[in-house]
C-alpha cells in the first residue's frame, strides 16, 4: 500500500471528507488531494500534523505501511507520535524514509540485475 493510499484508507476510517481531514489538519483541501492523488509528496510537516492530531496512527504503518494501521497496546513494535516532540518526530521520520529509500535502492538493484540476466539468457 502507498501512502497516498494510506492517507486514503485512514481519514475513510475516520469518516472524514477531503474537507474535514484537510480543517483538522490546518491545510488546504487541495492539499489532501494531491497527496490523496499522489500528485504531490507529502512534506514531514504534514506527517507530523496527521501523527499528531491522531496519536492513534501506529507511526510505522503510516510512514512505512508496516504493521496494522491503528496503535494497539500490545504490538511493543508501534510507536505513539504522542511519544516525539516535533524535533525528535522529524528525526524519525527522516531515519525511517533513510530507511525505507535503502530498500528501495536494493530492490531497483536487483531488478536491474535480474534483468540483465534474463537479457543474456534470452540474447
Amino acid at each position: 500500500m502507498t501512502f497516498n493510499q494510506r492517507v486514503i484508507r485512514f481519514r475513510n476510517y475516520k469518516k472524514l471528507s477531503q474537507k474535514d481531514f484537510a480543517e483538522g489538519l490546518g491545510v488546504t483541501r487541495q492539499t489532501i488531494s494531491n497527496i490523496e492523488n499522489d500528485k504531490n509528496t507529502a512534506s514531514w510537516d504534514f506527517m507530523y500534523k496527521v501523527l499528531n492530531k491522531f496519536p492513534e496512527i501506529n507511526v510505522k504503518w503510516f510512514v512505512l505501511g508496516e504493521g496494522e494501521m491503528l496503535e494497539c497496546e500490545n504490538n511493543i513494535a508501534s510507536e505513539p507520535a504522542a511519544r516525539y516532540g516535533k524535533e525528535d518526530l522529524k528525526e524519525k521520520l527522516i531515519s525511517t524514509l533513510e530507511r525505507e529509500n535503502e530498500l528501495l535502492r536494493q530492490e531497483i538493484e536487483r531488478l536491474k540485475q535480474d534483468g540483465c540476466e534474463q537479457k543474456t539468457n534470452t540474447g
